[in-house]
C-alpha cells in the first residue's frame, strides 16, 4: 500500500481566523502535561500497523482527551480537522540517511 504506518492528527481550528483555537484558560494544559502555549496543540493517535491487525482498512479505537470545556470544542466557529498522516519508522529513516551518506543512486527520495 502507499500508506504503510498511518496515524491521525487532530487539529482544533478557529474558523474566523484560520489559526489554532485559543485556549479558554491560557495557563491550563489542554493536550500535554506542562504545555506552554496559548492555543490548543494538535494531538495524535498511535500509528496503525497493518501487519499486526491483518486488515487493509485502518481503524483507531483510541480516546483523545482534550482538557477544554466541551462547548468550546463544539462551538460554531470551531473546526475539528482530522489529518491522516503516514509515519516513517526509525529503521527506515536511518537506512535512508546511511544510504545518502554512502552516495546511493536515485530511488530514495525524502
Amino acid at each position: 500500500p502507499l500508506v504503510r504506518h498511518p496515524m491521525v492528527r487532530l487539529h482544533v481550528i478557529d474558523t474566523m481566523t484560520g489559526e489554532y483555537r485559543r485556549k479558554s484558560d491560557p495557563t491550563r494544559s489542554v493536550c500535554y502535561y506542562g504545555e506552554n502555549t496559548g492555543y490548543i496543540l494538535p494531538i495524535m493517535t498511535h500509528t496503525y500497523d497493518f501487519s499486526q491487525h491483518r486488515s487493509v482498512t485502518p481503524q483507531w479505537e483510541e480516546r483523545l482527551v482534550l482538557n477544554e470545556p466541551f462547548p468550546v470544542l463544539l462551538g460554531p466557529t470551531t473546526l475539528l480537522l482530522l489529518e491522516v498522516c503516514d509515519t516513517v519508522p526509525a529503521t527506515i529513516a536511518c537506512s535512508v540517511s546511511r544510504h545518502r551518506k554512502l552516495g546511493g543512486a536515485a530511488g530514495w527520495h525524502v
